[in-house]
This record gives structure tokens, C-alpha cells and sequence, in this order.
């Protein structure tokens, strides 16, 4: 019985070169004919599997090249470690330019190959990491400036640290069973709603509107004199104010 020797490349999977860019294994049909497409032009050619895995093929569509291009080292719809969670490779244009998928979360952002390969740099901006809950999102608004924080970033934080911090309520029982709706759980959400709706001075009250109410969100929320708020029984006093900016 002939013995079956392993491939030395796998149809569908990309490698790079040392001169053209990546190419694509279309066929394999031995180790001395692998039909091959280059990504950068798609000419298509057949050449040996030594050759791909040395990286020495030419595209005969384009001018010789002596000039070496960057290897690929992150390869699209593999999974790769990151301090933000696990990843997935959507798409490779160049060793700068690289689309992820955050698993976790499902957002897509660009970065390097460089910062994959090192599995640190990438920010998942709806990964909850404040109390669990809250995420920074996406959009205009911003946590701080010139190392200050919001008036709007430290009002959300406080909101999500009041409802799902078990130390702070160990400490303020009364914050207990209270929540928030899951589109604050956004900061960029809750930040929109914040400047349309702040008065310079007032705290941010979830119960006045609706007596007896544990929930923030638009609907029951607005804004009372600090005076009126610190009234409230059973709310701890002192909160810290921020800097508006």
C-alpha cells in the first residue's frame, strides 16, 4: 500500500511572499503543481509547494521586484489572546491596517498586526469594564480632558458604581436592588442625554419624578437642586462633585 505523505500547503489558506504580497492555495494537486492566485493583482499561476513555503513566487503580472514586502503574520478568520478578550481576524489589507472582531462584544475596529501578534494596545470600547456594566462606547463624548475628568463621565460612573458595586452598598444599603437601563450602560448614551439636559449646579435625581422609583434611565431622570436631592431619606450625603467641563 503507497504511503501517504502530509501536504506541505493547504487549499484556501493564504501565505505570504517575499516580493508580491500574499497569495491564495486554490488547488493542490501534488507538491510539484499548487494552483496559487495573487491577492494583490488575482494573476493566477502554478508553481511548487517548496516554493510557497520558501516564499519565493513571482507574479508574472508585474514588473520584477528585488524590494522584499513585510511577511503577514495574522491570518484572517483565525483567533488570537488579547488583554481586551479574545479576537478574530476579519479581513488583512496590510500590516498596518488589520479589521478585527472583538468575540466578547462583537466590535470591529482596525488596528496593527503588530498589536494582535503582542495581544495588548487594542481598546474594545463596550467592554464592560467599569463595575461590570458601564462601557465608554463609541462616539463624540469624551472621559476626561487634560487628565480631568467630565462632569458627565464621573455622574455616569457614580450612577453605575451606586447600582452595581457591592462593596459601595455594603457601605449605603440604600442603593440596593437599585438599576440602570441598559442603554445608559453606554456611556456615550447616558453622556448625550447629560449635556441636553444638565443644569449648572443641580444632581441627577431618579426619584422625585416617580416616588419610590430604583431605576435610572430617561424616563425617570432629571436634574434637582443639590439642596432638594441631599432631603431624600436614606441617600448617603457628600457625593463628590466633579469639575464641569
Amino acid at each position: 500500500m503507497a504511503r501517504v505523505y502530509p501536504r506541505a500547503v493547504e487549499e484556501g489558506r493564504v501565505y505570504p511572499t517575499n516580493t508580491y504580497g500574499d497569495i491564495r492555495v486554490n488547488r493542490y494537486h501534488s507538491s510539484t503543481k499548487v494552483e496559487i492566485e495573487f491577492l494583490e493583482t488575482g494573476f493566477k499561476k502554478n508553481t511548487t509547494a517548496g516554493e510557497i513555503k520558501k516564499g519565493e513566487v513571482r507574479d508574472n503580472s508585474l514588473p520584477y521586484r528585488t524590494t522584499k514586502v513585510p511577511k503577514q503574520s495574522v491570518f484572517e478568520g483565525e483567533i488570537y489572546t488579547s488583554t481586551e478578550g479574545p479576537l478574530r481576524v476579519i479581513k488583512y489589507y496590510s500590516a498596518l491596517e488589520v479589521q478585527i472582531e472583538f468575540i466578547q462584544t462583537g466590535y470591529v475596529r482596525m488596528v496593527a498586526a503588530g498589536e494582535i501578534r503582542k495581544g495588548s494596545g487594542m481598546k474594545d470600547h463596550y467592554k464592560p469594564s467599569v463595575f461590570g456594566i458601564g462601557f465608554l462606547g463609541v462616539g463624540d463624548f469624551k472621559a476626561n480632558s487634560r487628565r480631568i475628568k467630565s462632569a458627565a463621565y464621573n455622574t455616569w460612573h457614580n450612577m453605575i458604581q451606586r447600582c452595581y458595586s457591592e462593596r459601595y452598598q455594603l457601605k449605603y444599603p440604600y442603593w440596593k436592588d437599585c438599576s440602570v437601563v441598559p442603554a445608559w450602560h453606554n456611556f456615550q448614551v447616558f453622556a448625550r442625554w447629560y449635556y441636553d439636559n444638565y443644569v449648572e449646579g443641580y444632581d441627577l435625581d431618579k426619584d422625585k419624578r416617580v416616588l419610590g422609583n430604583r431605576i435610572y434611565g430617561p424616563d425617570f431622570c432629571h436634574f434637582i437642586p443639590m439642596s432638594e436631592n441631599r432631603l431624600t431619606r436614606g441617600k448617603p450625603t457628600g457625593q463628590y462633585k466633579a469639575r464641569h467641563i
